[in-house]
């Protein structure tokens, strides 16, 4: 009785031992996986980004609306008017880009033309 006690702690202890050093490996592919969604939603928000710009340089009212999907579109009843606000407080070419960083918000403001 006394050995199978015995056995039942050192399964114990080695199922502990086994978790304890596989927890480093679990968090670095958790940070890892995260790492490669951040890269995605960069990759993607710099894409927005470019098309934003060159839509309200060019004025082009249908690329702003190719970013919505159907259906904001279609419960958006004022985006017509949102773009016309957008097209008048934008001041001309899109020259240069800084980043403005704060506490977990990133914003990117044109520069103004001299």
């Amino acid at each position: 009785m006394k050995k199978l006690k015995t056995h039942n702690i050192q399964k114990i202890l080695i199922i502990l031992v086994v978790m304890l050093l596989s927890g480093c490996s679990i968090t670095n592919q958790r940070l890892n996986m995260l790492n490669e969604t951040s890269q995605t939603e960069r990759d993607s928000s710099n894409q927005i980004e470019k098309t934003v710009i060159k839509a309200l340089d060019t004025k082009d009212r249908n690329l702003i609306k190719s970013l919505f999907s159907k259906r904001a579109l279609k419960y958006a009843a004022d985006i017509d008017e949102g773009i016309d606000y957008m097209f008048q407080i934008y001041e001309g070419q899109f020259k240069k880009k800084y980043l403005i960083t704060m506490p977990r918000i990133w914003s990117w403001m044109p520069v103004r033309k001299a």
